[in-house]
């Protein structure tokens, strides 16, 4: 008897502490940038909007993509610095609302993932565009992917 209220007991406990974790939700939806990772977060089984391209050259990597709320609440961005002494510039804009998430450094041989993500909504949407480039108009030699989860 001592351990089936016992059970009872740890059971009403966790549904109480995750009902109130469900209605601590915002309830406006909003897009926002997380934490940058240095290192490769892309991994296979979400919808994989940039799939590893590499890019060589003078010209600036640019792709556009569209967003569909089914696919998730999270976009992870990552590119790959290949350069052995140049930094390339990587900025994320949401463009069908004019939203720029500003460009960010990304020094020679190293990386970094940049992770967006709706909070209180039915998942990411909407046109995004991925803009990597020089100041100085050097080879440029990155590698870019981008996910949906």
């Amino acid at each position: 008897m001592k351990k089936r209220s016992l059970m009872w007991f740890m059971v009403m406990v966790l549904v109480f502490s995750f009902s109130s974790v469900v209605s601590a939700a915002p309830t406006s939806s909003t897009t926002g940038e997380g934490p940058s990772i240095y290192g490769p977060t892309i991994v296979p089984f979400d919808v994989q909007l940039i799939n590893g391209v590499g890019h060589t050259g003078c010209s600036a990597y640019e792709k556009s993509f569209t967003l569909s709320p089914d696919n998730g609440d999270n976009l992870n961005v990552w590119v790959k610095n290949n350069h052995s002494t140049k930094t390339v510039y990587f900025k994320v804009e949401r463009t069908d609302n004019n939203q720029d998430f500003r460009a960010v450094a990304v020094g020679s041989g190293d990386q970094l993932t940049r992770t967006f993500f709706m909070t209180g909504g039915g998942g990411m949407q909407g046109t995004y565009k991925v803009y990597v480039y020089t100041t100085d108009g050097h080879n440029m030699d990155i590698t870019v992917s981008a996910r949906q989860h």
